[in-house]
């Protein structure tokens, strides 16, 4: 599901590409697309794993208004990442907002990004 949605994604004429910039300057930038049509997609390379027993969720925040984008991205063995999630409610100049925290915390924003983006 994930590389079908990716592949809508990418394949979509409308889906506009957006840097994820590090908070912390050790953290690598990541590429996200965003399509109204299907979702969100994040990928990049030379991501840490996060602390045992943590992901990385996003977060779209507008206005300091926040919600959970429904996006948990977990780096593969080699910090490889390639993840999405279903379109939401979102829009333009609303930002993203990735945060390390335990699977299902609802409380995240309560905690500081590792990277941030704004929807183009």
């Amino acid at each position: 599901a994930n590389y079908q949605r990716a592949l809508e994604i990418l394949s979509d004429p409308r889906a506009r590409p957006f840097p994820l910039s590090p908070v912390r300057p050790a953290l690598p930038v990541l590429r996200a697309y965003f399509s109204s049509a299907h979702g969100l997609l994040v990928v990049g390379g030379q991501v840490p794993a996060p602390a045992a027993g943590n992901v990385y969720r996003g977060w779209i925040v507008t206005a300091g208004m926040s919600a959970a984008a429904g996006l948990t991205v977990l780096p593969d063995a080699q910090g490889q990442v390639l993840s999405s999630c279903a379109p939401g409610a979102w829009q333009r100049g609303q930002t993203l907002e990735i945060y390390e925290a335990p699977p299902g915390e609802i409380q995240t924003r309560q905690r500081s990004p590792l990277w941030r983006g704004t929807l183009p």
